[in-house]
């Protein structure tokens, strides 16, 4: 049986980036807050909220190919949309904070990667 590519690497990514945002979850807001006080710790849930939604993200993405190659292929045009958007999220957020754009710009690029991994495998499947 082919083990697809894309749901080992983006699984591991999004995983990875869900334990940060939501055991570290100062490190994404120092980019964010420039003062500390009483918005910093609603601020650090709404950073432990978006890593729940990451790696609940990852197990979907995760399930979905363990159960079903076929679903998980047919899903694949989806997948591709999806990590357009999450990019253009990465854009927008530069365009609106551009002190430091470094992490935002390598979200954009991590996302587009995924996408075209996923356009890749859609290729090879027809």
């Amino acid at each position: 049986m082919n083990s697809i590519i894309s749901s080992k690497i983006v699984v591991f990514f999004y995983f990875l980036f869900g334990n940060i945002f939501i055991i570290f979850p100062s490190i994404p807001l120092s980019d964010l807050i420039t003062d500390s006080g009483n918005k910093s710790i609603v601020f650090e849930g709404v950073m432990r909220s978006i890593g729940v939604i990451w790696i609940s993200f990852s197990f979907l993405i995760y399930k979905i190919s363990s159960i079903s190659k076929s679903l998980y292929n047919s899903l694949n045009s989806t997948f591709v949309i999806c990590f357009l958007l999450f990019s253009c999220i990465g854009v927008i957020g530069i365009l609106t904070k551009p002190e430091n754009p470094l992490p935002l710009f390598l979200f954009s690029i991590l996302n587009l990667s995924f996408s075209l991994i996923y356009f890749l495998e859609k290729n090879k499947i027809k």
